[in-house]
């Protein structure tokens, strides 16, 4: 039976109207309401040309749903103008996690007013390298906050820091290359309840940005050094390590943090090998087909599978 596919949502501002111009990241976006429901809101994020930002979000919502992660919900876009024959554009909508009363804090906000000399960032976050935002100064600091309101934690998971331990599994098997320091935060409220914030921005995962080429490349080479695996794993993490500042990849991060939280990692790890690959292969299925090309499914496909694999087995050598 053909899966259904993920809705596509078509939009223009007369019937949501516009809240805010979102000035944070690189690519045009901004806030807006569901007309006469004013607790409801979303964040639409115009997606680049041949890119697959749009449906990574919306599969990666789904795959950190089926792990049991907390994570903000997504759904595909289109934007278009006033006018009736106005342009249109495509993207994505962020639906904000944000209950009532709650305020977000991100990551690099955090680190700045907790620990000596760490930068308050500005600008545009993909391109930041702050070797002082490490694993540990993260699950160190995450430790002092709870997991998400309204979110049942599973056993081993206790505190904010055992959840991030499972966002960064969900990094390393998607080959997330944006982990930076805007890319996760805390939310809290009146009276503090400090809490992590579910897992957001995904756009930079399951080889989105490869021109259809590369990737019919890498999924019949026989170099190991150009295969979909060696692609995955080499995904670089926005993490460092304490030691000298080096970037970690992807999945070294998350095998840092299963070092420092073992408890929480065999958890995690234990959802991931529980999942069905078929399972993956629907969501991918999902993705209308004018969004994404055949080969673009078997190449996110491809990442999942090799990344999973060595995830399992551990390890993080090529």
């Amino acid at each position: 039976m053909t899966p259904d596919l993920y809705p596509v949502i078509e939009f223009h501002i007369p019937d949501f109207p516009a809240r805010q111009i979102e000035q944070l990241g690189s690519k045009p976006k901004f806030w807006f309401e569901i007309r006469g429901q004013p607790n409801i809101s979303g964040l639409f994020k115009q997606t680049r040309l041949h890119t697959g930002e749009a449906w990574a979000e919306c599969v990666t919502a789904a795959l950190a749903e089926h792990l049991g992660i907390p994570h903000a919900r997504y759904e595909l876009a289109i934007y278009r103008d006033e006018e009736p024959d106005g342009e249109s554009t495509r993207g994505v909508i962020a639906w904000s996690f944000l209950e009532a009363g709650r305020y977000l804090v991100l990551g690099n906000e955090v680190l700045s007013a907790i620990v000596s000399g760490y930068p308050r960032s500005t600008g545009d976050a993909r391109f930041k390298r702050i070797p002082a935002h490490t694993v540990e100064c993260v699950l160190e600091q995450c430790s002092a906050v709870k997991p998400p309101p309204g979110w049942s934690a599973p056993d081993g998971v206790a505190d904010g820091a055992d959840v991030m331990v499972g966002y960064l599994l969900l990094d390393a098997w998607i080959s997330n290359t944006d982990r930076h320091d805007e890319n996760w935060g805390w939310t809290g409220k009146a009276g503090d309840d400090l809490r992590i914030a579910p897992t957001f921005d995904h756009s930079s995962s399951l080889g989105r940005n490869e021109a259809d080429p590369a990737r019919e490349r890498r999924l019949v080479t026989r170099d190991p050094g150009d295969t979909v695996e060696a692609y995955a794993l080499r995904a670089p993490s926005g993490l460092h390590t304490a030691a000298d500042g080096r970037r970690l990849r992807a999945i070294e991060a998350f095998w840092r943090a299963a070092e420092l939280r073992p408890t929480a990692a065999r958890t995690w790890l234990s959802r991931l090998a529980s999942l069905d690959p078929g399972i993956w292969r629907t969501e991918l299925e999902r993705v209308p087909p004018d969004w994404a090309s055949p080969v673009a499914r078997r190449f996110a496909i491809g990442i999942l599978d090799a990344t999973r694999k060595r995830l399992l087995v551990g390890g993080t050598k090529q």
